[in-house]
């Protein structure tokens, strides 16, 4: 803790506190509950909110009523999900919580919900927003910055964007029309 190299730090290190923070890793570690397998992992913990778990519910339901095929999977370190549709021959991925910035050629740094990428190097990945309104206007209101991170996300070229309510996601709402990418509809 006291290496030379960082003898002009010594007032902010602390054996008190490394000894502190060495308990706590000792201490998670004995509560660590090792899983089998990926599909061991409850989904409930993957996702921010309940609105998240909906969307790739009801997305699934989807992709499995029309009988394509539905698996969890990895994705850039992390669970996400792969599915297929029957007669499209896309294979398509849903990343969970990835972050958009500048290496992805994003100027204002966010992270969408999900990103959505095809196979299809036609086909733009989309940055899917699955906030409801208490997030963004409850207690304070987050739209203006909403609103300019997706307008970033947009303007890098690289993606699309679409946002997602709750109404979208109600039984019988597959009827109606929702704010969804043409090109992303039309699949």
């Amino acid at each position: 803790i006291r290496a030379y190299h960082l003898q002009y730090s010594a007032d902010r290190i602390s054996r008190k506190r490394g000894v502190q923070l060495l308990n706590q890793l000792i201490a998670a570690g004995e509560r660590r509950v090792q899983k089998a397998a990926l599909a061991d992992i409850k989904p409930d913990a993957l996702f921010g909110s309940l609105l998240e778990k909906k969307f790739v519910d009801v997305l699934r339901a989807y992709v499995e009523q029309r009988q394509g095929t539905w698996e969890t999977t990895i994705i850039k370190g992390h669970q996400g999900f792969r599915f297929t549709l029957p007669g499209s021959g896309r294979l398509w991925e849903l990343e969970l919580q990835p972050v958009l910035g500048m290496a992805q050629g994003v100027l204002t740094s966010s992270q969408p919900d999900f990103l959505l990428q095809c196979d299809d190097v036609h086909i733009k990945p989309l940055a899917i927003f699955t906030d409801g309104f208490e997030y963004h206007c409850s207690p304070n209101n987050r739209l203006a910055d909403d609103l300019h991170k997706r307008r970033a996300i947009l303007e890098s070229g690289n993606y699309l964007v679409w946002s997602v309510t709750w109404d979208d996601l109600l039984e019988g709402a597959s009827s109606t029309l929702m704010v969804c990418p043409s090109p992303i509809a039309q699949v």
